[in-house]
């Protein structure tokens, strides 16, 4: 498997399923009716990605499976919080057809490998506590939660630098 840069016209096809998920965890964290969760979603969407593809600070890839199949894209970006430079994954999503073959953590692998080669070494997620499958994965990768709530929880992994 490897990840690949994606193109603006596979950003346009994920696009509204990036959305989709943005909003319901928006909705799931109250901040939202389901009324106006959508344009609310696509608002922030369209805040953080202004340049799509092209937004500085922000990588958007392809997921590809060995037989040259796109299974799902990732998205991670830098943030800066008060402790420092972070890597934040803001998407790693696998196609329906494809769930529960191992694509998850091997895209998790990675992005890590990609965040390292980009000199950080803190990553960062949300995940919904209803997404069960996702927030054990990273669990079992190592990742800590350092804050949370009843929705959600933010999870941290400290990565080893690489040694050359």
């Amino acid at each position: 498997m490897i990840l690949r840069r994606m193109s603006p016209e596979e950003y346009k096809n994920v696009r509204i399923g990036i959305i989709e998920e943005l909003a319901e965890a928006i909705l799931a964290n109250g901040k939202a009716s389901s009324q106006n969760v959508l344009q609310i979603a696509e608002h922030e969407q369209d805040d953080v990605l202004s340049d799509g593809t092209e937004t500085k600070g922000h990588f958007l890839y392809s997921a590809i499976s060995n037989k040259n199949t796109i299974v799902g894209y990732v998205w991670f970006g830098e943030i800066t919080r008060d402790y420092g430079n972070v890597a934040f994954i803001f998407d790693i999503h696998v196609f329906a057809s494809y769930r529960r073959k191992g694509y998850g953590s091997m895209c998790l692998k990675l992005i890590e490998g990609e965040i390292r080669e980009n000199g950080s070494n803190i990553v960062e997620l949300y995940v919904l506590n209803s997404n069960v499958v996702a927030r054990e994965m990273y669990l079992k990768q190592g990742y800590m939660q350092i804050r949370g709530n009843e929705v959600g929880a933010v999870l941290q992994k400290r990565l080893c630098k690489n040694i050359h």
